[in-house]
């Protein structure tokens, strides 16, 4: 089972190291990636989210921050 996630407004597009709010850079090459979390009942569950790169001022391109 999978559960699909996504950053609320506020927490998108920040740089991945200092947590500033960025421009949104490019889809990067991993695309999704995804967590293992509690099993539900005899269930594997992860969660799954979209992961792209951002142009952070001070880190340059660095991926994406996912709270």
């Amino acid at each position: 089972m999978a559960i699909k996630a996504h950053p609320t407004k506020g927490e998108q597009c920040r740089c991945g190291i200092c947590g500033r709010k960025s421009v949104r850079y490019d889809n990067g090459r991993g695309g999704t990636r995804s967590w293992r979390t509690c099993d539900w009942n005899t269930h594997k569950v992860y969660i799954v989210a979209d992961i792209y790169r951002v142009m952070c001022p001070k880190h340059g391109v660095v991926t994406a921050s996912v709270p």
